[in-house]
């Protein structure tokens, strides 16, 4: 029996679609390392694998996120850390800073988190095939895999320490044995949801928007439409089980117990400042069409539009099985999770940007696999072949559209700005740059490097070894005089967001400073008195997409040269 298991492992197809994944998402795993910093916007800071801990549990102090990933991160990577840890001479912080802000100790942090992130990536599409598999069967799940394991985005944070993967990893876990305790009828199975929504919401607060209006609607339709056969006291009861056992996990992992100042200050910071600055559009109704056709514009990096046609398709189709009414109800549930998410947290936080929109597009993957088992299990002749046809070409533009999240980052304009500089500057050269630690280039180590910001106070700004910072102007460029000028556009287009765009207030704010913008134009154009133009890295055009993900992909970065008639 142990034999036959390994066999029968390898002739599941699932397996080989895993397998494919965990190849795809381990290509680029390199991306922007060795650093201090990686090149994923957002994503957690190896430095703050043990700092976000102890401002989350330290007495009045708090964290931007929830400590459940950081909890997993820091005990892999201790053994990088604690032998750092141990040598440092003292605890201050700025000898802890030059202990731990190395090339080597970062690198090797921020490469157990990506590590993990590849993991997980395939853990969450493993999990939306058992969810699919449950309500439609194992081919639908199959289908339903290649629908979620291509897409364009997921493939992207699969490269990351972003939280959004594990977030969605825990909470798509309890949204399958949600809609598996619906089919099978099973209400003990709520007991586990509401400790893994929990691990979901401890990792992301934004995760709880998946579960605020899906259990209670999936409950009352499940005693509406096929009343459990254990009885609705019962399955109240497990369900309230659950949720109890949930909120518990949550107030310990949240520090509630031990720092209740310091979570109330994180919540209102998430609710607050992080939530309004960045809105895309005003509060109220009538700017929702067009936050919602913003974020329809950015779907071609999930999936091409074709495949995310199946969606449709898949919601209408008739699932076979004697007992249909549990099972179609439990198809809603992931139908159910992406509208609670959109309108709980997407649409009340009015933002477009790709990591508010994925929870959905990954769990509308469900229908979509319903759509291609469909379509596969076409019986005429002829139809038949034509159907099989199109969704083998439909899983090969969803390929192209994942290994173009690949090429993106193995392509990174970041790549060439390096090149030319390692090739081009002289020792002592002054190289001038702009804009947070994920957006810049390595920088080689005989220049010198100063990084210029108008509004951020120094002590604020997270340290880059070998980088001198400044407080001043950006126009200030003349009185400078660097030898080179290095500006990633995902900062300097901040300033440059058409008026007629969807701007956040931050970018209503940075827009009425005219001279700062007119200098970023002008940068831009390539017409800086004094400089000249050496490159503005891009993406290569041609076959494959270019998907500009989170101000980390496919951005272009300006490089201008101090020319020699400027004198010394």
């Amino acid at each position: 029996m142990s034999m036959r298991a390994p066999r029968l492992l390898l002739r599941n197809p699932t397996t080989w679609v895993l397998a494919t994944l965990l190849v795809l998402y381990f290509v680029g795993i390199r991306w922007g390392l060795p650093a201090t910093d990686g090149w994923d916007d957002d994503g957690v800071a190896p430095r703050d694998f043990l700092y976000g801990l102890y401002q989350t549990y330290a007495p009045g102090q708090h964290y931007v996120y929830p400590p459940a990933h950081l909890i997993l991160l820091a005990i892999l990577s201790a053994w990088v850390w604690l032998p750092v840890l141990l040598r440092v001479p003292t605890l201050r912080s700025s000898a802890l800073i030059g202990a731990f802000v190395t090339p080597s100790t970062m690198t090797a942090m921020a490469m157990i988190a990506r590590l993990v992130q590849v993991s997980m990536s395939v853990g969450l599409v493993y999990v939306i095939t058992r969810l699919t598999g449950e309500v439609a069967g194992r081919r639908a799940g199959l289908f339903a895999a290649i629908v979620c394991g291509l897409d364009g985005v997921l493939t992207y944070y699969a490269h990351t320490s972003n939280l959004d993967v594990p977030a969605l990893l825990w909470g798509t876990g309890g949204l399958w044995l949600l809609a598996r305790a619906i089919a099978r009828d099973e209400p003990r199975l709520l007991r586990s949801v509401g400790l893994l929504a929990a691990l979901a919401t401890a990792t992301k607060d934004q995760s709880a928007g998946l579960f605020v209006l899906t259990i209670p609607l999936a409950l009352a339709g499940w005693i509406a439409c096929c009343p459990p056969t254990a009885g609705v006291r019962r399955m109240l009861a497990d369900a309230t089980i659950g949720m109890g056992t949930g909120l518990i996990v949550l107030a310990v992992l949240d520090g509630m117990i031990v720092n209740p100042a310091g979570l109330s200050e994180r919540l209102r910071f998430l609710l607050g400042s992080a939530s309004a600055d960045f809105a895309r559009v005003p509060p109220g109704l009538a700017h929702w069409p067009r936050l919602l056709g913003a974020a329809l514009g950015r779907v071609q990096d999930f999936a091409p539009c074709p495949v995310l046609a199946l969606i449709p398709l898949g919601l209408l189709v008739r699932l076979p099985g004697s007992i249909e009414a549990r099972r179609r109800l439990a198809a809603l549930v992931p139908l159910l999770a992406a509208l609670s998410f959109t309108i709980t947290f997407t649409l009340a936080a009015r933002r477009s940007e790709h990591r508010f929109l994925m929870p959905q597009v990954i769990l509308l993957s469900v229908p979509a696999g319903i759509a291609l088992d469909y379509l596969w299990s076409f019986q005429p002749g002829s139809l038949r072949l034509c159907a099989r046809a199109l969704v083998l070409l439909l899983a090969g533009m969803a390929l192209r559209q994942a290994l173009a999240s690949d090429i993106a980052l193995m392509d990174d304009p970041r790549y060439r700005i390096e090149a030319i500089l390692e090739a081009r500057v002289r020792a002592g050269d002054l190289i001038e740059t702009y804009g947070v630690n994920t957006y810049q280039p390595r920088f080689p180590p005989r220049a010198r490097v100063v990084r210029v910001d108008d509004r951020r106070p120094l002590a604020s700004r997270n340290p880059l070894p070998g980088v001198v910072e400044i407080l001043a102007r950006y126009d200030g460029l003349g009185e400078r005089r660097p030898d080179w000028v290095v500006a990633p556009r995902a900062w300097t287009n901040r300033w440059l967001i058409a008026a007629d765009g969807l701007r956040s207030p931050l970018e209503e704010l940075l827009a009425q400073d005219s001279v700062a913008r007119q200098y970023f134009a002008t940068l831009q154009a390539g017409a800086l008195p004094g400089y000249i133009r050496v490159a503005t890295a891009s993406c290569a055009a041609g076959f494959w997409p270019r998907p500009r993900i989170h101000n980390s992909t496919c951005q272009e970065v300006d490089l201008l040269q101090r020319v020699a008639s400027d004198g010394p």
